[in-house]
């Protein structure tokens, strides 16, 4: 991990930030954790001894609690870092931004923005938004154009 993440910190101009994304759940099987919360945290402790910006905690909701925990991926993370932490995973209206934000420094949103074009306005205006659901976002991947 040390070498690659320096190899690429060497190329990544100094103007722009260097993230590292990580996950703890299996796309596939939903209930398949890849770490215990001992070992995620030693990979997020030693994350935060290299040149990095911050650290993006990649979740399918950012509620959800973690490795048996009352606590969700934020806290888990914010106990072992102090860098910057960008969470996402159903964060799909304002609502949902501000609490994820009580965790993590910065949000992340995707099935939402690639279903909803004027989404950035509508999180603006404080419009209640539906939380969409994976299987909606499969026509964003593909070649037809959104309409």
């Amino acid at each position: 991990m040390h070498e690659v993440i320096q190899a690429v910190r060497e190329v990544i101009p100094q103007d722009r930030l260097f993230l590292v994304r990580i996950s703890n759940w299996g796309v596939v099987d939903m209930d398949v954790e890849l770490f215990t919360k001992t070992e995620y945290q030693e990979v997020i402790r030693l994350f935060s001894k290299e040149p990095i910006d911050a650290v993006s905690v990649s979740t399918y909701d950012y509620r959800q609690r973690a490795f048996g925990t009352d606590k969700n991926m934020a806290q888990i993370t914010r106990e072992a870092t102090t860098l910057p932490i960008l969470i996402c995973g159903k964060v799909h209206d304002r609502s949902s931004a501000e609490e994820a934000l009580r965790d993590a420094d910065l949000v992340l949103s995707a099935k939402s923005i690639l279903l909803n074009p004027q989404w950035v306005e509508d999180v603006r205006s404080g419009k209640s938004l539906p939380a969409r659901k994976s299987e909606e976002a499969n026509i964003a991947y593909t070649e037809t154009p959104l309409v």
